[in-house]
């Protein structure tokens, strides 16, 4: 089922974790995986995914990625902040849903570590 939750460990803060729905996992990991390696297919990522156009900062977080050298505490934050956004969006287009509520209790843990790492 795409919305079984499933682990995330913050790259940033090892031992933190906060359940994700799979399907938003997949989502936030793919466009995290074409930030770090870079590729061609990065600037596709971009240009194919709205939530990159919507004033979300994922874009930003993941542009930093990009250019951030891999496995600094710099790199760990920015992978964890294009992941959460990216959950973040799909999620808030989830609290249209019958299942407000437990969107709802996401969107709140998903902004508060956003927060967190941006302080």
């Amino acid at each position: 089922m795409d919305m079984e939750p499933v682990p995330y460990e913050l790259k940033s803060r090892p031992g933190e974790i906060i359940d994700i729905p799979r399907l938003y996992s997949s989502e936030a990991n793919n466009l995290v995986g074409h930030a770090l390696e870079c590729t061609p297919n990065f600037a596709q990522a971009i240009g194919d995914h709205p939530y990159l156009k919507a004033g979300s900062g994922i874009s930003g977080s993941a542009v930093t990625l990009v250019v951030a050298e891999a496995g600094t505490p710099e790199s760990l934050k920015y992978q964890d902040l294009t992941f959460l956004r990216v959950c973040l969006y799909e999620n808030r287009q989830r609290m249209r849903n019958p299942e407000r509520q437990e969107a709802m209790e996401l969107d709140i843990a998903l902004t508060d570590l956003v927060r967190d790492l941006c302080s």
